[in-house]
This record gives structure tokens, C-alpha cells and sequence, in this order.
């Protein structure tokens, strides 16, 4: 087996091994089922090609040239798929590559006759003979007769044995064609393509895609016509690099990144020179090729030598090449591993955002850093700390931009916008999540989003942007970045954990404090009142009116201490399953019992279809009678009240925790017609003591806030000014307590 057999024996191996790989890693995906049906072209064209040289018969000949002809549709389906929307020009070829490909493939399977099994030399052989000696006869037949004879000879030699000359000479027409049209259409592309990086790889697949195409051929050719003339396998060689470049193509979702290619290409090639010289220099110092023994020992020995020095010397040649051929990225990787040494010492969040900062703005190639945190406030993700020009980056709602969100929960990688584009190309499923989330990092004005995540919750992530497009992200930098952030995750996680217990000491102790405070107040409240009675049937008509004054704002204010000592009062909810449209036409009855206000309507709308919600029915029929009254008090001219009850599932990305995807809700609606409130107003609704109404304390919406949340529940609210206002209380259903009374302590500070 010669140099040419053997490369082509390990082509159709390693093109087999790619094909069953990309149909594993992606068989739903119709570019990597065109690439795996490609390889197994390439493979069996190769196969047949060492059986030709190693058992020469009609058949294997036969093989060899179908699995070329069948190469030029697969080499053309797959790059068209590769490439991508728009579609190139001279396609209009295409609906002939099929009909051609048929009438070639009969002409083979029944006509073809390979040259080396007639017994004759090969046709350059023949032709260089003949014309030897024509050229002796030129002087006396002159150039006219001499040329015109010529001719002939060379038209008969073709015409003589057809299935033998012009059958492989119209395959090798027809396969270069479709190839040189591939080829012709990938710089097209890169003429188009709008990037620097994109031009660059792209310009990298036409070089070594026209190089493999002109390669094989050439081979090909030599084979047919000039037999064991080459011993180069200068095809093989080329078919073994670009299908193994093709490869990272596919399994990257972009074009190769030539960084990435180099580094790993000359770690691998120092690491096979030093690990094959520690063996060549054991066996030879050590080594007896005489005695087994004595050889076993040593390729043992030299194997124990060779796995305690692999970790330090990959690191240590991984450094050097890096540092070498790579300073960009050994920069980058360079302030990542300090910053990952530094974080185990790092607790708050303010410092894991200086040293975050501090990190990735030390390197040169990337030129914008933000940082987004969970705000609970906002109810999305604001930009805490930032490193770029001024503006940067946009004000947007994060928290809307859905599949941005659950692609950063749930993805394995960081979202980086060439692997998006990528693989929205390649996936019909998820074209429009993919799409979403690319339009989100636009707006972003990103280029890669790192997750801070972790228990199933999204804490933030960090933003990069290069604006000189000089290289893009490779997958190692990108896995190195995730591994940071989800270290970054924990610290935020315990920074968060500690500043809640920080703050609910901090209220508890306040709230113990207050509640003294008030038992304290109302003492002398009582004494105060005491007195005003007393006097009051002491003094004249005139100054008994500053007495009752005094007597109704002791009242006022032992109201407000009692509410407040509510409050503050350790709280018990008792758990059972009751109709909630029962709870809600009880407290609908008692208010329409005291009388409405004049011009006021109150209507209600439950849905028939309710489950049983898991409550305690008086704390739940006292949030619904304040906010009922909270609903009249705003309509003093009048209006419509409406009450009603729905279900409300849970959607997949609520705030920030999706753990309850499954879960159902319940929810009661109060909505009123009436002045409606400003957004100032809305951000303080549940402060305690602040109210709008006159002669409120500002203790009821606080109250039912409380109240609600000690249902594990949720109470949000809308208005509109001069329209109304919509206050909706969310009540989760819990199955393994439904019909099951349970005391649940509430665990709110204060």
C-alpha cells in the first residue's frame, strides 16, 4: 500500500467518523444531515479508490468515479445550506445536476472500461511517443499537413475506446464544474459579507476549498492518465484538512474562528513533537528490541513519564503560543484567570463589580462592558456599572425582551450574535426565539451576553461589545467567561441572602421597638380622652367645641396606633381550601349592605370554573373589603366598581424565577372608575402611612400587602390618572395542601 492508498484509506475513515458525528450531535438539523450525506460521498469515492489499487476490477473502478459524480449535488446542497439566504449567483445550474448526474451514472454502471485493465500505457504515455516521433517527421511534412495529422490521430485515439477516454474525461468535466461553481459562489459571498471577521473566514473557505478542489483533480487526473506516476497523496492531504475544517464550521454554527484554528493547531503539533521525543528518547536509551520484557518496561516507563508531565507541559505550551502567535487573546485569558484567583475572596456585590470591571476593561480588544443586576424595585434588570462611550448601553426594558431572557436561563453558552444568526439559519424550530434574542442583543448594542444564574433564577448578566470587529469571541474565551460568571453567581446569590437577613433583623428590631413605642402612646391617649370628657360638661357652649376637637384626634390617633399594633403583630395565616367566588360575593354583600355611595355601580364577574384556593378566609375577606372600600372612596362622583375572579397561569418567565412554571394561579380583580393615580403615587401605594385619602392612615394597603404575601400570593396594581385604577391579588394553588388545614407563621420582618 503506497503513500496515495494510504491517505486515501484514512480520508474515508475520518470523513465516516464526521458523518456518523454530525448526525449524533444534530440529525434534526438539514445542514448538518447535508453534511453528514456529503462525507459519506467523500468516503465511499476514497474507498473505492484504495480497492481500485489494491484489487483492480471493473467494479471498484466503477465506485470510485459514481462517488465523484455523486460528490458534485452533495458538494452544491450542502454549501447552498452553508452559505445561506440570499441565495448565490449561478445556481441556475442547479436543476441540471440531477439529470446530468443520472445520465453520467448509466454511462459509467454500462459503458465505461478502465484504462489500466486493456493492457496499454497510459494516454499522456502514448500521446508523448507518438508525438516524439511526429515532430522528427515535422521538416518534411511541413506545419499545415503536420498539424491537420495531428489532429486526426488525437481525435481517433479519443474516438478509439470511448468508454475508456471520453466517459472519465465528461465525470471529471461534470464533478469540476459544480466544484468550480461552489467555489465561484463562496467569493461571491465573501464579496458581500459586511463584516471583516465574516470576509476573513470566508475568504479562508474559498482558499482552501479552490486549493482541495484543484488537489483532487489534478490526482484524480494523474491516476487515470499518467498511473504511478504521483506518489504524493497531495489530495488526500487536502480532502483531510477540509474536512476536518468543514467540520468545526458545522459544530461551531459559524465559519471557523483562524485564531482559534491556530492555537489549537500548534498546541497539538508541540505537544506530538515533545510527547513522541520523550518515547524516541526512553526506548532508545533504555529500549531492547531483543527482549520483550525489558521493551514492555520501558514504553510503560515512558508512558508513566509522558502522563505526569501532560497537564504542566499542555498549560505551559498553551501559554507560550498564546503569548507568541496570539497576544490578544493571551491577554484576555491572561486578566480572566487573576480575576478567577481573586473571586473566592470577594463578598459583596460592590466589590465582585469593581474587580469584574477592572478585568475585562484591562483588555484591549474588549472596548464595552455593562454589567445588568435584577432590580426588585423596577422589576428589571438595570445596568449597575459600565465601561464605554457615553449612551452606551441604550435604556431598554430587559425584562419584556422574553426569549432574550429564557435563552440566557436556559442556554449551556454565553448568547453571542454570530452563533445566533448562525443557528436561526440552520433551526426552522427555534427561527423565532433565535430571531428575538438577537434583536434583543442589538439593542443591547452587544455582541456576547454572559448569564449570571443559578437555583433557577437569571441574578443579571454582563455585556461585551469589540468595536474594532478586529476578531471575534472564540468558544474557549466564551466557556471561560460562563465559568467566571457562574462563580460570580454564588457570590451574588450569598451577597443577596446576607443583605435580607441584614434587613430583616434590621426591621424586626425596628418593628419590636415601634410596637413598645405605641403601647406606650396609647396610655396616655386613654388618660388624654379622660380628661376631655371630664371637662367637657365643665366648660361653655363656646370652648366645648375645642374640647370634642381634642376628643376626635385622641380617637384619630388611638385608630392609628391600633392598626399599626396590628401590623406589627406576629401574624398566623390558617390554610383551607375554600370557594374563592364565595369569599368574594361575602364581602361584596357586606359592603353593598352598608350602602353605596350615590352614583356608584357594582358589578361582579366570576369565573364558574374556579378551583378551590388554599386560604385563610377571614384574612383574605378583610384584604377584599379594604380594597372594595378603597374602590368607592376613589369614585366620589360616581362610577363603576367591578369585582371579578379569573384563573391566571403562571407564564414561563415571571420576574425572575421560572421554578413555578407549572404552577397555576388564581387572582380577584377590584376595579374602579375613578380619579386614578400618578406614577409617583404608584411607587409608594404600599409604604405604610402614606396615603391620599383624607383622615387615612396609610396603614390599609400595607396591610393587605402583608396579608396577601403571607399567602405566598402576589397584589399588584395599575392605574391611569382620570381613569381608575386595577388592583389584582395573585393566589398560588398548592395541591398538596388543598383540603388541609395548616397554621402557616408569617415570616415578614416587623
Amino acid at each position: 500500500m503506497n503513500n496515495v492508498t494510504l491517505t486515501a484509506m484514512l480520508v474515508a475513515v475520518l470523513a465516516t467518523t464526521h458523518a456518523v458525528s454530525s448526525l449524533i450531535r444534530g440529525w434534526h438539523n438539514r445542514l448538518f444531515r447535508s453534511f453528514s450525506f456529503f462525507c459519506l460521498i467523500v468516503a465511499v469515492s476514497n474507498v473505492g479508490f484504495v480497492m481500485t489499487s489494491l484489487t483492480p476490477n471493473r467494479g471498484w473502478y466503477v465506485v470510485l468515479l459514481l462517488g465523484g459524480l455523486a460528490s458534485a449535488p452533495a458538494a452544491v446542497t450542502f454549501f447552498l445550506r452553508l452559505l445561506g439566504e440570499p441565495q448565490p449567483r449561478g445556481m441556475a445550474l442547479q436543476p441540471l445536476l440531477v439529470p446530468l448526474w443520472l445520465a453520467l451514472s448509466l454511462l459509467v454502471v454500462f459503458v465505461y472500461q478502465p484504462l489500466s485493465l486493456t493492457g496499454e500505457k497510459g494516454v499522456l504515455a502514448l500521446v508523448a511517443q507518438e508525438c516524439a516521433s511526429r515532430l522528427r517527421a515535422l521538416p518534411s511534412l511541413g506545419p499545415v499537413r503536420w498539424a491537420w495529422s495531428t489532429s486526426r490521430w488525437l481525435l481517433g485515439l479519443l474516438l478509439d475506446r470511448p468508454g475508456t477516454h471520453l466517459v472519465p474525461l465528461a465525470v471529471g468535466a461534470y464533478v469540476s464544474t459544480a466544484y468550480a461553481t461552489v467555489w465561484a459562489n463562496v467569493l461571491y459571498r465573501t464579496r458581500r459579507a459586511r463584516s471583516g471577521i465574516e470576509r476573513t473566514r470566508l475568504t479562508l473557505l474559498a482558499s482552501l476549498g479552490g486549493l482541495t478542489m484543484v488537489s483532487v483533480l489534478f490526482q484524480a487526473a494523474a491516476y487515470h492518465f499518467v498511473p504511478r506516476v504521483i506518489s504524493f497523496p497531495v489530495g488526500g492531504l487536502a480532502q483531510l484538512v477540509f474536512i476536518a475544517f468543514l467540520s468545526q464550521v458545522i459544530l461551531l454554527y459559524r465559519l471557523l474562528d483562524l485564531h482559534e484554528t491556530i492555537s489549537k493547531g500548534l498546541i497539538f503539533g508541540a505537544q506530538v513533537l515533545i510527547i513522541g521525543g520523550v518515547y524516541g528518547l526512553l526506548l532508545g536509551l533504555f529500549g531492547d528490541r531483543n527482549s520483550w520484557a525489558n521493551l514492555a518496561i520501558t514504553i510503560f516507563l515512558a508512558s508513566g513519564v509522558v502522563s505526569l508531565l501532560h497537564e504542566p507541559l499542555r498549560a505551559g505550551i498553551e501559554r507560550t503560543v498564546h503569548r507568541m502567535f496570539l497576544p490578544r487573546r493571551y491577554e484576555m485569558l491572561t486578566s480572566l484567570h487573576r480575576l478567577e484567583k481573586e473571586l473566592p475572596r470577594i463578598l459583596s456585590v460592590e466589590d465582585l463589580l469593581k474587580a469584574f470591571l477592572g478585568a475585562l476593561t484591562g483588555v484591549p480588544r474588549i472596548t464595552h462592558v455593562a454589567v445588568f443586576l435584577w432590580n426588585e424595585r423596577s422589576r428589571d434588570y438595570v445596568c449597575v456599572a459600565r465601561s464605554g462611550p457615553e449612551g452606551w448601553p441604550p435604556r431598554v426594558g430587559v425584562a419584556g425582551m422574553t426569549s432574550f431572557v429564557e435563552e440566557l436561563l436556559h442556554g449551556k453558552d454565553p448568547l453571542e450574535s454570530e452563533d445566533l444568526a448562525r443557528e436561526m439559519e440552520g433551526s426552522r424550530r427555534r427561527r423565532k426565539e433565535m430571531s428575538a434574542a438577537l434583536n434583543a442583543l442589538s439593542k443591547l448594542g452587544a455582541h456576547v451576553a454572559v448569564p449570571f444564574r443559578g437555583d433557577g433564577l437569571l441574578y443579571g448578566f454582563v455585556i461585551l461589545k469589540d468595536e474594532s470587529l478586529h476578531e471575534g469571541f472564540t468558544h474557549d474565551e466564551l466557556r471561560s467567561l460562563q465559568s467566571i460568571a457562574d462563580k460570580a453567581s454564588v457570590i451574588i446569590q450569598n451577597s443577596n441572602a446576607i443583605q435580607r437577613m441584614k434587613e430583616r433583623n434590621r426591621l424586626a428590631a425596628l418593628g419590636e421597638m415601634a410596637a413598645g413605642l405605641a403601647h406606650e402612646i396609647r396610655n396616655p391617649l386613654g388618660a388624654i380622652r379622660g380628661a376631655a370628657q371630664y371637662i367637657a360638661d365643665e366648660v361653655g357652649e363656646k370652648d366645648r367645641e375645642f374640647v370634642e376637637i381634642i376628643m376626635e384626634e385622641v380617637d384619630r390617633l388611638n385608630l392609628v396606633v391600633t392598626e399599626f399594633l396590628d401590623y406589627s403583630r406576629p401574624l398566623q395565616v390558617r390554610i383551607e381550601a375554600h370557594n374563592l367566588n364565595r369569599l368574594v360575593s361575602q364581602a361584596v354583600t357586606l359592603v353593598a349592605a352598608q350602602g353605596l355611595p350615590d352614583g356608584v355601580e357594582l358589578h361582579t364577574a366570576f369565573d364558574d370554573d374556579l378551583p378551590p384556593a388554599p386560604v385563610d378566609a377571614e384574612k383574605m375577606k378583610q384584604v377584599l373589603l379594604n380594597l372594595i372600600q378603597n374602590g368607592l372612596q376613589a369614585m366620589p362622583r360616581g362610577g363603576r366598581l367591578t369585582v371579578r375572579t379569573r384563573r391566571a397561569p403562571r407564564r414561563s418567565f415571571t420576574g425572575t424565577r421560572v421554578g413555578e412554571a407549572t404552577l397555576d394561579r388564581v387572582a380577584v380583580e377590584v376595579e374602579d372608575t375613578g380619579e386614578g393615580m400618578t406614577a409617583a403615587q404608584l411607587e409608594r401605594v404600599f409604604i405604610p402611612f402614606v396615603t391620599t385619602k383624607p383622615g387615612g392612615t396609610g396603614l390599609g394597603l400595607a396591610i393587605c400587602q402583608r396579608l396577601v404575601e403571607a399567602h405566598e400570593g402576589e397584589i399588584a396594581v395599575d392605574s391611569t390618572p382620570g381613569k381608575g385604577t386595577r388592583f389584582v391579588v395573585y393566589l398560588p394553588l398548592f395541591p398538596s395542601s388543598t383540603g388541609l388545614a395548616a397554621t402557616r407563621p408569617d415570616t415578614t420582618p416587623g
